[in-house]
């Protein structure tokens, strides 16, 4: 810095009125005596250390210069150039390569692998998924996803579940966005993550696509032997099915989301008949009941089949479908 002309530029601002802001708690012995430390400006408000490093700023400042440099350097470099350096102290970080997307926790089983047990699915493939430390067993994939595991032990038996998923070959961690594990505040519940930015489920839910139903596949809005109740009955191919429900637009399949049991929801089965040629599954309410009215498919699922069930339309739960 050029000195002379620094003391120049000082006197003509201090020419005029100034003023004193002095820091009582930062003195300095000098040969002189006891200095204090603070800033001049004038009475226009210009500080004269800014002013004098803007206009007559000649090196740099090294930030380990011993003097604390590193407290000012950043300061004295915006003044002396006019430019304030972009700050990516706040730059979002790369996620992780691997990443965990399309996972379902559902707390309760249709499968006869493990009849009411937790089963989960996820992508991607060939990982390991850990439960409160401990790892589930693989089963064959079903509903469009890559790995399917399971536990003989019903979702509420893990409580507030959480699930990391590894990777098999190498053992690192696959990731839920930034997140190495994910944690299900109630192991009783259905819960579902799709991807970055999704934990704890989809502002929207998802309507589930359903066909036109078969001959084989009929809706009886009441039906005597069920005692009044709606039922499906089933024949031909499907007469053999694991399992029937009433669903939701979104899938489900209950009234209470911290109980499975079949009296828990008029949307489950509550006892089957069996005939000649057919199989009758009674539900929990007649047709025309109000908490029949958002019903918008029937599920079916054969035996020892573990991936999507069929799904056939019913338009109106007060209206008999074949």
């Amino acid at each position: 810095m050029d000195y002379t002309e620094a003391k120049k530029v000082l006197s003509a601002l201090v020419a005029e009125r100034s003023f004193r802001f002095f820091d009582a708690g930062c003195t300095q012995e000098t040969i002189s005596g006891t200095a204090t430390v603070g800033q001049l400006a004038t009475a226009e408000g210009l500080g004269l250390s800014e002013e004098v490093v803007t206009e007559y700023f000649g090196g740099v400042i090294a930030a380990d210069n011993g003097c604390s440099g590193n407290q000012v350097a950043s300061c004295l470099e915006i003044l002396s150039t006019g430019e304030i350096p972009e700050d990516t102290s706040g730059a979002p970080e790369a996620l992780p390569a691997r990443q965990v997307s399309n996972f379902l926790w559902k707390p309760d089983s249709e499968s006869p692998y493990n009849p009411g047990g937790v089963s989960i699915l996820l992508d991607p493939c060939d990982v390991n998924v850990f439960v409160n430390g401990s790892q589930l067993l693989d089963y064959p994939t079903g509903n469009g996803r890559c790995v399917t595991v399971r536990s003989a032990q019903e979702g509420c038996f893990f409580g507030a579940a959480t699930v990391e998923v590894k990777d098999k070959a190498t053992g690192e961690v696959v990731y839920f966005g930034s997140q190495p594990s994910v944690l299900i505040a109630n192991g009783c519940t259905r819960f579902e993550y799709d991807g970055v930015g999704s934990v704890g489920g989809n502002d929207e839910e998802p309507e589930f696509n359903c066909d036109t139903a078969p001959t084989t596949v009929q809706y009886r809005p009441e039906l005597e032997e069920c005692g009044g109740n709606a039922a499906v009955i089933l024949s031909g191919s499907f007469q053999g099915a694991f399992s029937v429900q009433l669903r939701l637009p979104d899938g489900g399949d209950r009234l209470d989301e911290d109980c499975a049991l079949a009296n828990c929801t008029p949307y489950k089965v509550q006892r089957y008949i069996d005939g000649a040629g057919t199989k009758t599954a009674c539900f929990g309410a007649p047709g025309n009941a109000n908490v029949m009215n958002n019903v918008h498919h029937t599920s079916i699922k054969m035996a020892g089949d573990d991936s999507d069930p069929d799904r056939f339309c019913i338009p109106d739960m007060r209206v008999a479908v074949n």
